[in-house]
């Protein structure tokens, strides 16, 4: 009975070594375990990316916005974004988000998406807003209603909305005069002439090549403005004029009566 009783002792001995010779080993166990656990919570983060693009022509847009919840980025030179999102307990239970892209002069995006735990790819094309002058040209004409030759400004209007939103068109002419050393601008309305098609429609002005004392002398280049009735424009600047007569028009000119400022000894300048 003696000799079981040692024997039951050294059993126990042997199992208290036992013990605390595995403490170590659990407790780096459960280190372990608490860093797979972390690195778990790193596979939460999930790519959103995509390729922003233009509706009409599919041509990428560069510095597009791009938001989902309170992340932002803007797109590349190729219309690409990414944004990394974690997913939170609203994920978990399929609660949307909003995500909205935006970019100067075309329409707004705006919708709400469910993301999933894995990388979700977005493209998104957005609706270009704003007129688009397609072609424009300033040449001499002799037209036979008049003594002179008078400059011909025409531009090829484009509209994807719509001619019809089309609010009005300017065409920017700069005059130089010599003997006071100063250049103005002088801004005139461009008369509707033709519809091309339901989005595309032609404009012309009709102005002279100086005024009154021909102190002012009109300069070889112009620019156009456009507004439309949604509150989108376009200002083209800096187009080159023609000087020689007979140029290739954009449409057969019409003569219609010079505006009265343009005729005036002293027309009515913007200053700049």
């Amino acid at each position: 009975m003696l000799k079981n009783y040692h024997e039951m002792t050294k059993n126990s001995i042997r199992l208290l070594f036992t013990v605390f010779a595995l403490m170590p080993l659990c407790f780096s166990c459960k280190d372990f375990i608490g860093a797979q656990v972390e690195s778990n919570s790193n596979d939460r983060n999930i790519q959103i990316y995509g390729t922003v693009s233009n509706m009409f022509n599919n041509q990428p847009i560069y510095e597009a916005l791009v938001k989902y919840a309170d992340l932002q980025t803007l797109t590349d030179p190729k219309g690409n974004y990414s944004l990394i999102y974690t997913l939170n307990t609203d994920d978990d239970r399929n609660k949307p988000v909003k995500f909205n892209v935006s970019a100067f002069n075309y329409f707004p995006y705006s919708t709400e998406l469910i993301v999933y735990p894995v990388d979700n790819n977005i493209n998104i094309s957005l609706a270009y807003a704003a007129p688009i002058v397609e072609n424009s040209i300033l040449v001499l004409h002799k037209f036979e209603e008049y003594i002179d030759e008078l400059y011909v400004c025409q531009a090829r209007i484009l509209d994807y909305q719509g001619i019809d939103e089309i609010d009005f068109v300017n065409a920017v002419f700069y005059y130089d005069n010599q003997v006071a050393s100063r250049i103005d601008k002088l801004i005139l309305p461009m008369d509707y002439i033709e519809n091309v098609s339901n989005n595309t429609a032609h404009y012309q002005a009709l102005i002279l090549p100086s005024f009154g004392d021909e102190n002012w002398q009109i300069r070889l280049n112009f620019d156009i403005e456009v507004y439309d009735t949604l509150g989108f424009s376009t200002y083209i600047e800096d187009q080159v004029s023609s000087v020689v007569i007979g140029d290739t028009l954009i449409f057969t000119p019409v003569f219609l009566p010079l505006k009265q400022d343009a005729l005036a000894g002293n027309p009515v300048f913007f200053m700049f």
